[in-house]
Parts: structure tokens; sequence; C-alpha cells
């Protein structure tokens, strides 16, 4: 019966019809058992099969008929199978990535904890798939957030930021950027772990699309941050980056840059002095003449908020 989920045409199909075609208390009690054998090919099997059927069309709002299978796959997260740690930890990556109720079912399923012990496998396999699998979790609500970092998995995502592997870095990075989506106090955990003073350090030296992925933990992370955190990220130095992306033909990285840029200058009044220091940094690296240049786009939304900027904190010149 499980043989059938894995063959291209089923997986077109809903999680319903799916389960109209065959006898779900059969299929769960067959897991069970491939799950509980001592058997190397039967616990394969059984993370297979759950991982087809978290690939199935339209599983998204299934959560009541399909959490009865977590349990399972909590078991199967304790083999020493690489095959078998590799499936299970893609079918939870695959089921997390759905939505916020799935989420939530993972995180009630108890094996969180298990994802965040797997960030330090030896096989860069394992520990590449727990990780995409945590990133999709803290891409939730701020309690699922912390209902992560409560189980300490920022020491195993700074050691993947160093990955050799493109898509663990890639995949260590979302993580951060998701987390840094949080609210002040999880952020602050971000801050406290070093994370993003390492993540400038590999800015520095990194190609395009890792600046690129770096740059949006940094905007997510002045979009909630503190004053104080806000001038943290400016002293380790994130302006000349975001000043950077200024000039890139991407709207998206544009508009969050100088988004930041704003939120950037308004804490700076804070120092009540004039002129506003951040303002100043942010010449003395070159955004304000990039800054300017977005006076002229051709979309209007650049264009006045950009006007908006220079207008409002560079407005300097006649100051001693």
């Amino acid at each position: 019966m499980s043989n059938n989920i894995s063959s291209q045409p089923e997986l077109k199909l809903g999680f319903d019809e799916y389960l109209h075609n065959v006898n779900p208390e059969l299929l769960l009690t067959i897991l069970k058992a491939e799950c509980n054998a001592n058997r190397v090919d039967e616990n394969r099997h059984a993370a297979q099969t759950l991982l087809n059927l978290c690939s199935l069309k339209t599983l998204t709002g299934k959560v009541a008929q399909f959490v009865k299978y977590l349990p399972i796959m909590g078991r199967l997260l304790d083999k020493s199978d690489i095959d078998v740690l590799v499936q299970t930890c893609t079918a939870l990556s695959k089921l997390s990535h759905r939505g916020t109720a799935q989420k939530q079912a993972v995180i009630r399923a108890g094996v969180c904890r298990r994802l965040v012990e797997l960030l330090m496998h030896p096989e860069p396999k394992v520990k590449g798939k727990a990780l995409l699998a945590v990133a999709n979790i803290v891409a939730g609500t701020e309690s699922q957030v912390q209902s992560v970092l409560d189980l300490n998995p920022l020491p195993g995502i700074t050691q993947l930021l160093y990955s050799s592997d493109a898509k663990i870095k890639k995949s260590a990075i979302l993580a951060v950027s998701n987390i840094a989506c949080g609210n002040e106090d999880q952020i602050q955990a971000i801050i406290s772990a070093n994370i993003l003073q390492r993540l400038m350090n590999i800015m520095e030296t990194a190609g395009f699309e890792t600046r690129k992925d770096i740059g949006l933990v940094i905007n997510n992370l002045i979009m909630g941050a503190t004053p104080m955190q806000v001038h943290y990220a400016v002293m380790i130095g994130c302006l000349p980056e975001l000043c950077d992306f200024l000039a890139l033909d991407d709207f998206d990285v544009v508009k969050r840059s100088l988004t930041s840029l704003e939120i950037i200058l308004k804490t700076g009044e804070r120092f009540q002095v004039q002129p506003n220091p951040y303002a100043i940094n942010i010449d003395e690296c070159g955004g304000l003449q990039n800054i300017g240049n977005l006076q002229s786009s051709e979309n209007f939304w650049l264009s006045t908020t950009s006007t908006k900027i220079v207008d409002k904190y560079f407005d300097y010149e006649d100051l001693d």
C-alpha cells in the first residue's frame, strides 16, 4: 500500500483523494511496524513513504488527518541510518513549509529538539536537511520562533554559516533572516550570539547572492530593532552595504535598503544633534549620492521616498 505513494501520478493527488483510495488506519499500522523494525530497509521505506505523503498536493489545511503520522517521524529521527534521517528531515521541512498550522503541529510533536541536535550531525546531507526544516519553522509566528530558540539552535546555525556547501550556507542565512523578523528579544538573541558580526565578516568576501541574502537579514533586523540594536548594526558596518544595494537594478532590494536607511536615520534623530550623525555616516560611504540618484527613478515610490529622505535628513549644508 505505501509503495503506491512513491509513484509520481499519486503525488499529484490531493491528501483527501489519496486517503480515499487507501485504508489510512492500515497505512498507519504498516508505517508504525516499519518504523519499529530493526531492519534498515523497512525504516527507509517508512521514511520514504512519509516524505511522499508530505509531498502530496493540497496537504495544506489537512493537519488533523496528518498529525497522527508525526510521532512516527519523531521516532525515525532517532535512527542512525543516513538515508532515514535525510528523508525524515526533508519530510518535516516540506510539512513545516506549508503554513502556520503545520509548523505548530511539528512543534507540538516534539521533534524540534532532535532537529536542532541534527544541526551538529557529521553528515552534511543530514544537517543540511535538518537546517532547512528549522529555517522553515522559524518563519512562523513569534511564539513558534521562540519555541525553537528555547532549544538553543544558534550555535549549530552559526557553524553552518561557514559551510562550503552553498545550499547549506544559504539555508543558515535564511534561518537567521527568519529569526530576525521576530521581536526585540529574538533579534537580541542573534546579536548576543555574535551572528550579525559574523555575517558582516562573511559579507566582505562573499559573492553577490550571499551578500544579497545577508542584506535581507540586515533589513529584517532593522525593521524590528530597538534604537540600541540599530546603533549596534551601524557600528559593525551595515551602512556601506545598505548604501551599495541602492545602486542595484533590483527594485525589491533597493526598496528594502532604502526603507532600512530611513529607519536608521530616524533613529539618529534621538541623538538630538545636528547634523544627524547617521546622515554623516551615510554621506561618507556614498549613500547620499545613491539616494540622490533615486530621486530621478521612474518608480514613484523610490523617487518620492528618496526625495523625502534627502530633504529631511541631508539639508545640513548651511550648518557649521
